[in-house]
């Protein structure tokens, strides 16, 4: 018996339906999945891919949930990543807002050179790193330098 965190890719637009199975045959399941809002509705930033925690997690457990309906397949080597699957779900959590959404200050962190904006009036336009300072970052697009105060709600990616 393992206590830990799954790693689990779903079919091509299934996620939901993947879910709905999961809580339908497994009590006490935690299903976790870093988040934006992105024209009004949730997205996976990770796509097809969720974590989720079962306290009685066996081989068992394991050969059901495989012919549940919108899965693709679960990563084979996810019990050797515990740490970093953990660090990682905690360090998402750490920049989500209260309604669980990941705020900007998460990406900031990970901006190096250039981005492009995945929502907002900017949305699909890249742009390069200037600087990055504690409460903002400056980013150039085309020949305009812009401020994006940390408590912007403007999303953007590493690309």
């Amino acid at each position: 018996r393992f206590q830990m965190w799954i790693i689990a890719k779903t079919n091509y637009n299934q996620s939901s339906l993947f879910i709905s199975e999961l809580k339908k045959n497994i009590s006490n399941i935690r299903i976790y999945y870093p988040k934006i809002l992105h024209q009004k509705k949730n997205k996976n930033i990770l796509g097809n891919y969720l974590f989720f925690y079962y306290e009685k997690f066996n081989s068992s457990v394991k050969s059901n949930i495989k012919y549940f309906k919108g899965l693709d397949y679960i990563l084979p080597d996810f019990s050797n990543h515990q740490k970093e699957i953990s660090s990682f779900i905690k360090l998402c959590k750490f920049h989500e807002d209260s309604k669980g959404f990941l705020k900007s200050s998460f990406f900031k962190d990970r901006i190096i050179k250039s981005g492009v904006f995945i929502d907002g009036p900017f949305s699909n336009f890249i742009f390069d790193v200037i600087s990055k300072e504690k409460k903002y970052i400056s980013v150039l697009i085309d020949k305009c330098v812009i401020k994006i105060s940390d408590k912007c709600k403007v999303l953007y990616q590493n690309i």
